[in-house]
């Protein structure tokens, strides 16, 4: 399956904006789905692994987890 087909059938957009240095990507609900949101101020291949990353999170559902933030980047790590 295409990225752009995955996307579109779990209603995922993804943008670019300017953000700190210290923030690659976040998600954010947006509608009945999600918007992944990436920092502009990197390279291609750096956003592409942290649109690969924020997406595993959504796969996980992580979104509704009790676990804290440090715990959850652990286990998609793993």
């Amino acid at each position: 399956m295409l990225l752009e087909d995955y996307l579109a059938q779990n209603d995922i957009c993804v943008v670019s904006r300017e953000m700190p240095g210290s923030v690659r990507a976040f998600v954010v609900r947006h509608g009945q789905g999600y918007c992944v949101v990436l920092n502009a101020i990197f390279p291609d291949e750096l956003q592409r692994r942290a649109l690969r990353h924020e997406l595993k999170h959504l796969a996980r559902g992580d979104d509704a987890s009790l676990l804290p933030v440090s715990e959850i980047e652990r286990l998609v790590r793993a």
